[in-house]
Order: C-alpha cells, then structure tokens, then sequence
C-alpha cells in the first residue's frame, strides 16, 4: 500500500506504507524521533575521521601499495571516513601516474625512441 501523505507538489508520497500503518518510514508521525536522530547521526558521521593520519614520505610504488592498504583496512574497520579514503586512492593514484611518466621520461632520455608500455 502507498503512503498516504501528499507532497507540498500536491504529488502523492510513493513509498510503500510500514505494516499497520497509513504513512511510509519518513512520513509517519510515531517515527519522528527516531527519524530526527537517525539523520542527525548521518550527519556527524559525514564529518567523522576517526584517526590522525600522518605524513608519510612517498618516494616509490611500494610505499604508495603499503598507503592503499593501510587505507583499506582503516576504511573497512570504519576509522576513516570514504571521502578521506576516497582523497588518499586520488592521490595514490596521481602518484603512480606520476612515476610512469617519469620513468618513461628517463627513458626515452636514455633509449631515444623507446618508452614503457602505458599501463594507464
């Protein structure tokens, strides 16, 4: 059954409705409470970094692969908010990007007219 409630787009809601009840999760005036504190939590989460990353020195590929996975495992145990995770992969990413591009810059230097394949 559809929820009953009409939208300020004189739209009707098209949620289904909770058992017994006329109006969906969202709509329904005995849920109220619990719906203001479920969306304040969501925000504070949102916000949430659970941990002090520190500079890491980056100079070659495996310390960028000990990042990711560091970063993984942060992610998975909820320590680390998906938008830092999210920035760290961009920059991990950009890293590697990076060191294949100098590295074929060193060699076509020194092997004019041979470079690395493009694993990008």
């Amino acid at each position: 059954m559809q929820c009953k409630l009409i939208k300020n787009d004189k739209k009707r809601c098209k949620a289904i409705v909770l058992k017994g009840g006329e109006f969906c999760y969202y709509h329904s005036p005995k849920n109220r409470d619990d719906r203001v504190a479920a969306s304040s939590r969501g925000g504070e989460n949102s916000k949430k970094n659970n941990v002090k990353l520190t500079p890491v020195k980056i100079s070659n590929p495996e310390d960028v692969l000990k990042i990711v996975s560091e970063t993984i495992n942060l992610l998975r145990s909820g320590k680390v908010h998906p938008n830092y995770a999210n920035s760290i992969f961009i920059g991990c990413n950009t890293f590697f990007k990076s060191y294949e591009k100098s590295l074929n810059y060193r060699m076509e230097k020194k092997f004019p007219g041979i470079s690395l394949i493009d694993i990008g």
